[in-house]
């Protein structure tokens, strides 16, 4: 994907965001692997309504980098039908540096594919 950066050797890229197919409450599940966390202590999440902010944190708690997985998750459940949301995702080295992972994309939710702004 375009876009994607590195953080201290932290190489990361946002997979997809989907909705759900379910009946039930709309969401928007947010997949991203990286390929070395060796550096990393763990990720945030933000959401804005607009493509360049502002962007609001999601995850009270930083998800920590797990030992044996290079994929990662956050289900974001408080989201509303039609709507259309921008996410980041933010990489913490173990020093506490903040980066992106690459440029904000975009879901509306309950289509099917997420997407790169221009």
């Amino acid at each position: 994907m375009k876009g994607m950066s590195s953080l201290l050797g932290l190489a990361g890229m946002l997979l997809g965001l989907c909705g759900t197919a379910l009946a039930g409450p709309p969401v928007n599940t947010l997949v991203w692997t990286v390929r070395d966390v060796e550096r990393s202590y763990g990720f945030i999440v933000y959401r804005s309504q607009a493509e360049h902010g502002p962007f609001r944190r999601l995850n009270a708690a930083l998800i920590r980098v797990g030992t044996g997985t290079n994929e990662y998750r956050y289900v974001d459940r408080d989201v509303r039908p039609g709507a259309v949301y921008y996410y980041r995702i933010d990489a913490v080295s173990l020093t506490g540096i903040n980066k992106p992972l690459g440029k904000p994309l975009s879901k509306k939710t309950g289509s099917a594919a997420a997407e790169t702004p221009d």
